[in-house]
């Protein structure tokens, strides 16, 4: 009887673990999927309209465009 209460044991914990690491996994892709949401936001509003569509010099030149990118690609690895 004790070791078939010690199984048992294991089998929940075995489940419970299971059931942890699907969860986890399902956060971390839904994490992803939401930075590639931001990162993709992040972008629109880096490169205005303008300077996308080759008209004339960017809204904000005072952003400081290229510095931005090149700090979001150190930072991030954008």
């Amino acid at each position: 009887q004790e070791l078939k209460d010690v199984r048992d044991g294991q089998r929940i914990l075995e489940k419970k673990g299971s059931a942890a690491l699907k969860d986890l996994r399902r956060q971390l892709q839904l994490e992803r999927r939401r930075g590639e949401r931001l990162q993709e936001r992040l972008q629109e509003l880096l490169v205005p309209s303008r300077a996308r569509s080759g008209q004339g010099e960017p809204q904000n030149p005072g952003l400081g465009g290229p510095k931005i990118g090149g700090w979001m690609v150190l930072k991030y690895g954008v």
